[in-house]
C-alpha cells in the first residue's frame, strides 16, 4: 500500500518505494577455521608427518637404543694439570673426526683462564721419509696433486717427500719403509730418525715422525709411482742434494715437511755422508 501525504489541503499521489535493486551473487569464501574432526581426510595426518613422530613405547619395545659409540680415533682429551675440561663432543665422525672442546687452562699465576671453545681435528700419527743416496749425494723428491694446496691458491702439483699416516699400533719406521716403496719403488738399506714434530698444533693432534732413508738412486729420469687402488700418481724427481737445499732456500719447495727434513739434512750433511759412505 502506498503512503498518501496531504500538504495545505492538497493530497499528493500515493508514494511507493522503488523496488530493490538486484544484487550480484556473492562469492563463497572458504572458512579459515579448521574443519571438524569428522570432516578431516581419513589419512590425516599425512604419512610423512606420522612417520616423523615416534609411536609411544610399550612394554614390548624394551629399553631405548644407546647413543652411537664414540669413534676410537677421537678419544677425550687426556687429563693434565694445566687443562680443565668442561665439554668434549665429537661433532664429525668422518675419516678425520672433529671434536668441539670447551675448556679452561691454568695460567702461569695459577688462576684459570676464561672459557675457550676449540675445534680439534684428530689425524693421529704420520711419517715422512727423505730418500737420500749418500754415494751420489742425490735426493728423491716426489710430485703429486694436492687439493688443499689448490684451495689455498698454491700450485696443486706440489714438490714434497713420501709420507703416510701411521696405522694404530704400527711402528712408524715400518710404515716409512712400506710407503717409500709404494710411492717411489725404492728400498732403503738404512733408516735414521730425524725427529718427531707437530705440524698443525693449533688445530690438529697429528704428530709426524721424520725419517732419513739411505737408498741407491740410479742415473736417469724418475719413475711414476703411487697406489692405483687409492688413485695415487706420484712422479719421482731426482736432484742433487745441493739443488734440493737451494730449492728450500729460494722457497721453491712450498711443502713444510719437505723443507724441514731437507734443512735437517743440510745441517747434518757432512757428518752423515762421512758415516754412511765408509
Amino acid at each position: 500500500m502506498g503512503l498518501r501525504v496531504t500538504v495545505l489541503g492538497v493530497t499528493a499521489p500515493p508514494f511507493s518505494p522503488p523496488p530493490p535493486r538486484p544484487q550480484p551473487p556473492r562469492a563463497t569464501v572458504p572458512s579459515r577455521r579448521p574443519a571438524p574432526a569428522s570432516h578431516l581426510p581419513a589419512d590425516f595426518p599425512p604419512a610423512a608427518i606420522r612417520g616423523s613422530v615416534p609411536p609411544p613405547m610399550t612394554d614390548h619395545d624394551g629399553p631405548p637404543a644407546p647413543p652411537p659409540a664414540r669413534p676410537a680415533n677421537a678419544p677425550p682429551v687426556p687429563p693434565h694439570p694445566l687443562y680443565a675440561p668442561e665439554a668434549d663432543d665429537v661433532v664429525w665422525a668422518g675419516r678425520f673426526p672433529v671434536q668441539r672442546v670447551r675448556f679452561r687452562f691454568r695460567k702461569r699465576d695459577g688462576t684459570l683462564s676464561g672459557p675457550l671453545t676449540w675445534e680439534l681435528m684428530r689425524r693421529g700419527q704420520g711419517t715422512v721419509i727423505l730418500p737420500w743416496d749418500p754415494v751420489s749425494d742425490r735426493i728423491a723428491l716426489i710430485e703429486q696433486f694436492r687439493l688443499p694446496a689448490l684451495a689455498a691458491g698454491e700450485e696443486p702439483r706440489m714438490t714434497e717427500l713420501p709420507a703416510r699416516l701411521v696405522e694404530p699400533g704400527e711402528d712408524p719406521a715400518a710404515t716409512a719403509r712400506r710407503e717409500l716403496e709404494e710411492e717411489t719403488g725404492l728400498r732403503c738399506s738404512r733408516l735414521e730418525p730425524i725427529g718427531t714434530y707437530m705440524l698443525m698444533h693449533g688445530a690438529s693432534d697429528e704428530r709426524v715422525h721424520f725419517q732419513l732413508a739411505r737408498v741407491a738412486l740410479e742415473e736417469g729420469a724418475g719413475t711414476i709411482g703411487g697406489l692405483a687402488a687409492e688413485s695415487e700418481e706420484t712422479a719421482v724427481v731426482v736432484v742433487t742434494a745441493a739443488e734440493a737445499f737451494a730449492m728450500v732456500a729460494e722457497n721453491r719447495i712450498r711443502n713444510a715437511p719437505a723443507a724441514l727434513a731437507l734443512l735437517w739434512l743440510q745441517v747434518n750433511h757432512a757428518r752423515l755422508r762421512a758415516e754412511w759412505t765408509r
